[in-house]
C-alpha cells in the first residue's frame, strides 16, 4: 500500500511543482514512486519532468485505456501522470480519479500528488505539504487554505517556507518565521533557505537539502537548520533589520 502525499501550493510560482520534482527524483533511488499532476490543464509539471507523450489520464477517465497505459515511465522506479487534456473538466471525474489512484496503490511506495492552489481528492491522501513564501499573499491565502484543509478533517499539514525564490519589489518579505507561526496557528516544518552568493536557489535532488527535507516530510518533524536559527528571537530580529536586504529575506 502506498503512502499519499499531496502538495499545495499558496499561490502560483512559490516551488510546489519543482519541488515535488526534485523529492520524486530523490525517492525513485530507492522507492516505486508515482506522480500525479492534479493541477488540472496547466501543464507545468510535464514540462518540468522534460518528457512528451504522456497517454494522458482523459484516455482512462472515457474508457478508452486501461490504467496501465496512462503510468507514463520517467525512469525504472518513477511513474507520472498527465492531467494536461485541453477542454476537458476533470474535476467531473474527482470520484473516477480516486478509484484509479486505489486501483494502483499496491503499485508503488510513494503517490505525490501536485493539487497547485487548490484542494481535491482528500479521501486519498494520506498527509499535506503546503509550501508557501513570506510575502503578505502568500500568508493570505495559506491562511485559507488552511482553514480549508482544517474544515475537510486534515489537521495534520506539513508547511514550507520557501526563501529560495526571488519576491518582487512589491512584494517585500516583512514577516519572519515567528510572526508567520502566530498568523497561521501552524508551526513551519522545514525552511528553504536562500543563497545570496549564488542565483536563487537551485532546485536539485543531489543537494544536501532536499535530502534533509525529504527526511523531514516522511519522518513529519520539524527540521531547524541554521538558517532559521540565526533570525528567531531578539538577535535574529536585530539581524533581520540590518542584514536582511543584503541577504534578501528574513528566516
Amino acid at each position: 500500500m502506498s503512502r499519499n502525499i499531496g502538495f499545495i501550493g499558496s499561490s502560483g510560482g512559490v516551488g510546489v511543482t519543482s519541488i515535488i520534482r526534485e523529492i520524486s527524483r530523490l525517492l525513485s533511488t530507492k522507492k516505486r514512486v508515482c506522480v500525479i499532476d492534479m493541477n488540472f490543464n496547466m501543464n507545468d509539471l510535464p514540462l518540468t519532468m522534460q518528457k512528451s507523450n504522456f497517454v494522458d489520464l482523459k484516455e482512462f477517465l472515457v474508457k478508452t485505456t486501461n490504467e496501465e497505459h496512462v503510468l507514463f515511465e520517467i525512469n525504472s522506479n518513477l511513474s507520472f501522470v498527465s492531467t494536461n487534456a485541453k477542454n476537458f473538466n476533470y474535476e467531473l471525474y474527482i470520484n473516477e480519479i480516486e478509484c484509479f489512484v486505489k486501483n494502483i496503490e499496491l503499485k508503488f511506495d510513494f503517490i505525490l500528488f501536485d493539487f497547485g492552489r487548490k484542494v481535491k481528492c482528500l479521501s486519498v491522501i494520506n498527509e499535506m505539504v503546503l509550501v508557501m513564501n513570506d510575502s503578505v499573499s502568500s500568508i493570505k491565502n495559506s491562511s485559507r487554505i488552511i482553514h480549508e484543509l482544517k474544515l475537510l478533517g486534515q489537521t495534520e499539514i506539513f508547511l514550507i517556507l520557501n526563501k529560495a525564490r526571488v519576491i518582487s519589489s512589491i512584494e517585500k518579505r516583512v514577516f519572519g518565521s515567528d510572526e508567520i507561526e502566530k498568523i497561521l496557528m501552524v508551526e513551519i516544518k522545514f525552511v528553504l533557505p536562500f543563497y545570496f552568493k549564488n542565483n536563487p536557489f537551485i532546485y536539485s535532488y543531489k543537494n544536501k537539502t532536499f535530502k534533509e527535507l525529504v527526511k523531514a516530510i516522511l519522518n513529519n518533524k520539524k527540521f531547524e537548520n541554521f538558517e532559521m536559527k540565526k533570525y528567531r528571537g531578539i538577535k535574529g530580529f536585530f539581524r533581520r533589520k540590518i542584514y536582511g536586504k543584503f541577504e534578501q529575506g528574513i528566516y
